[in-house]
């Protein structure tokens, strides 16, 4: 890997993180005060929507030369994903 690939990889990864993260913050804000009641239901909404995003951006955009199977990625993107939700949930409870 070169060090302009390695660039490029990194700026891909961070412009789909910024928008998987402005979804989320939308859609959030969205079903909170049009929809929803209740900051629980509208987390898991945004959480599923951004995470769709985040998982189909880097698996084509960021990683598009990836050999690893769809189904594995999925998984791996899936764990990684719910393990930053857990705690992010949990530092945001015992501040708050």
């Amino acid at each position: 890997m070169t060090s302009g690939s390695l660039v490029l990889g990194l700026v891909n990864g961070v412009l789909i993180g910024l928008l998987a993260t402005a979804v989320h913050a939308t859609v959030y804000t969205w079903l909170t005060s049009r929809l929803i009641e209740g900051a629980l239901p509208a987390t898991a909404a945004a959480f599923a929507t951004a995470f769709s995003i985040s998982f189909l951006g880097h698996r084509y955009w960021t990683f598009a030369n990836s050999s690893r199977e769809f189904s594995a990625s999925l998984l791996r993107f899936l764990i990684t994903s719910l393990l930053g939700l857990c705690s992010n949930a949990y530092i945001a409870w015992q501040l708050v």
